[in-house]
C-alpha cells in the first residue's frame, strides 16, 4: 500500500517538473523557432523523453535520455547522460553530447526530484 503512494507522489512530482521545464524551454526555443511539443521525466528509472518540433522540419525529433544523473561542480549543476537516443539523424551542438549545464531556472523547477 505505502509503495504505491510513494510510486503515485514520485509520479506526480516527475509530471509537475515535466510540465514546468517544457514551459521554460519553449520560451528559450521560441528564439530558435522550435517548440517542445512533449517531455516526460522518470526520476524513478533515470529517463527524460523529449519531443520537439523544429523550424523547417516535417517529423518531430525525439530525443531520450536514458541513465541519466545530475550532477555539480564548481557551483553549476549538470545533467549527465548515459545513452542519448534521437528518433532520426540530427547534428545539433547542443544536443550531441553527454553532459548539459541546467540553467538556473531549470534547475528551479525541478529541484524537488533532484
Amino acid at each position: 500500500m505505502f509503495s504505491n503512494l510513494k510510486s503515485m507522489v514520485g509520479s506526480g512530482k516527475d509530471t509537475a517538473a515535466s510540465f514546468a521545464i517544457k514551459q521554460i524551454v519553449n520560451l528559450k526555443a521560441k528564439k530558435t523557432g522550435a517548440s517542445v511539443e512533449a517531455l516526460h521525466i522518470n526520476s524513478k528509472e533515470k529517463y527524460i523523453v523529449v519531443t520537439l518540433l523544429l523550424k523547417d522540419e516535417t517529423e518531430p525529433l525525439t530525443i531520450k535520455a536514458l541513465h541519466y544523473a545530475i550532477t555539480t561542480k564548481n557551483g553549476n549543476y549538470f545533467l549527465e547522460v548515459e545513452v542519448l537516443e534521437k528518433s532520426h539523424p540530427w547534428e545539433n551542438k547542443y544536443i550531441d553530447g553527454k553532459r548539459y549545464k541546467i540553467p538556473p531556472e531549470i534547475l528551479k523547477a525541478a529541484e524537488f526530484i533532484l
